[in-house]
């Protein structure tokens, strides 16, 4: 196989990727606290195939590599709900949950109460105080109220500070599966910028006509990019048979 075929398939496979991320993008529209994915593609070069032992600026050819992919940082809508334990996030920032591995961060505010009486996400991980112990609101409690700061209190008390924490660098952050993020960074506390709104949740960010317009674009270059190695395999079988009937 020659180079011109290596590239295009390369290319093939970035955009079979790049339909995976919006595929998983359209799945996710009406998840809570979801966001769009974005794919990151790098130029890889290498030598070429037909001449490894070839020097000098046209020694190489460049494919197309992947460098992995980006959350979207645009904030969902915010969605009234009625549910005095449901909360989103104006601003940057995420509520932490513990979990078997240790604390993640999410924006999905869709929280409940457990048996023992502690705030929990939908899974049942407990969500956390700034002193990172689970928020348990006292027995017989019926009215729970959240500032936009995240304190909670309730009818028989105070309950305590949400940790609602922001990163420096959110490209840090990485997916841990269940709408919830994991990160070796610091966190930090938020600032007046955010705020936290009960009886809210927040709607996914994923724009469903943009995606499909992405989608359609894709398909049509995958198509071109089909032309132009079906047109350079018959360039390589013409050539062959060409070259057979040479006396």
């Amino acid at each position: 196989m020659e180079n011109p075929s290596y590239i295009v398939m390369s290319q093939q496979m970035g955009l079979r990727r790049q339909m995976d991320v919006i595929a998983n993008n359209l799945a996710n529209v009406n998840t809570v606290g979801f966001k769009a994915e974005r794919m990151l593609f790098a130029e890889h070069l290498v030598t070429k195939a037909t001449n490894p032992t070839a020097a000098g600026p046209g020694a190489r050819i460049s494919f197309l590599g992947q460098a992995g992919t980006l959350a979207d940082p645009r904030e969902g809508t915010l969605q009234m709900t009625g549910n005095q334990l449901d909360m989103g996030l104006a601003g940057p920032g995420y509520f932490t949950v513990e979990t078997p591995g240790g604390p993640r961060y999410t924006r999905d505010g869709r929280f409940e109460l457990d048996a023992q009486g502690r705030i929990v996400s939908r899974e049942g991980f407990a969500v956390l105080s700034r002193g990172g112990q689970p928020l348990t609101i006292p027995t017989g409690a019926t009215k729970i109220e959240v500032s936009q700061t995240g304190r909670v209190t309730s009818d028989k008390g105070e309950v305590g500070d949400m940790a609602v924490v922001k990163f420096e660098n959110e490209s840090a952050l990485r997916k841990a599966g269940s709408n919830l993020y994991e990160t070796d960074a610091t966190p930090q506390a938020i600032d007046g910028a955010t705020r936290v709104q009960q009886n809210m949740v927040e709607a996914s960010n994923v724009q469903s006509i943009l995606e499909i317009s992405q989608m359609i674009e894709l398909q049509r270059r995958y198509q071109a990019s089909q032309r132009m190695l079906e047109a350079e395999h018959e360039r390589a079988r013409t050539a062959i048979q060409k070259l057979t009937r040479v006396n």
